[in-house]
C-alpha cells in the first residue's frame, strides 16, 4: 500500500511557489524491497481551495449582512436556511423557521385585501411547482415578536441542477414595505 508522506514548498528562481504532495508507493520485486516515488505538484488545487474560501466568506458576509430578508428553501418546499434579516422581519430565530414550508399551517399571511394567503400560493411554492420565478408578490405576514401584520414584498426563484430541468431549491427574497 502506498503512503502519503509530506507535503512541501518550493520556490524557483522566479520566486513562484510550488505545493507538492510526496507519496511513496512499493514496487514489487521479489528479490528487493524497493520503493517509487509520486511528486504531485497540488499548487493550482492549493490556490483553487484559497479563492474558493475567499469566495465564501465574501458570500456569508454579503448574505448575513444584507438588509433584505433571503430565505432558502429545498424541492421539497422545507426552509434550510435564512438570513438575520429575514428573522427579523419574520420574528423567528433560525431553529424555529428551519424546517418549516410555506403551506405550514402555523404561518398567518394574508393578501393586501385582508383575505387568506394559502400556503400553496407563496412565491416559493409556485417557483417549486411551475418551475418560474414569481415577482414582486405583496404578503402580509403575522410577525409574533410585534404581534402585528409586517407587510412584505416578496419574489421567489426556482434553482435548476446543473445538467436538468429539475429545481434543485428555491430562493425567496422580501423587503418589509409595512
Amino acid at each position: 500500500s502506498s503512503d502519503f508522506l509530506d507535503q512541501q514548498k518550493i520556490q524557483i528562481g522566479s520566486g513562484k511557489e510550488f505545493t507538492f504532495n510526496i507519496t511513496r508507493v512499493p514496487i514489487y520485486n521479489p528479490s528487493t524491497q524497493l520503493f517509487g516515488f509520486i511528486i504531485e505538484n497540488t499548487s493550482q488545487y492549493q490556490n483553487t481551495i484559497k479563492q474558493l474560501l475567499k469566495s465564501t466568506r465574501r458570500f456569508k458576509r454579503l448574505f448575513h449582512t444584507m438588509a433584505q430578508g433571503v430565505v432558502y428553501h429545498r424541492a421539497d418546499g422545507e426552509i434550510i436556511d435564512a438570513n438575520k434579516a429575514a428573522l427579523e422581519l419574520l420574528g423567528l430565530s433560525l431553529k424555529q423557521i428551519k424546517g418549516l414550508k410555506p403551506i405550514d399551517p402555523s404561518w398567518k399571511v394574508i393578501h393586501p385585501d385582508g383575505s387568506e394567503f394559502p400556503g400553496e400560493e407563496h412565491p416559493a411554492m409556485i417557483s417549486l411547482n411551475k418551475g418560474i420565478k414569481v415577482v414582486d408578490e405583496i404578503m402580509g405576514v403575522y410577525q409574533p415578536e410585534k404581534q402585528d401584520i409586517v407587510w412584505l414584498l416578496v419574489n421567489s426563484h426556482p434553482v435548476f441542477t446543473r445538467h436538468s430541468r429539475k429545481i434543485s431549491h428555491v430562493i425567496a427574497t422580501f423587503t418589509d414595505i409595512t
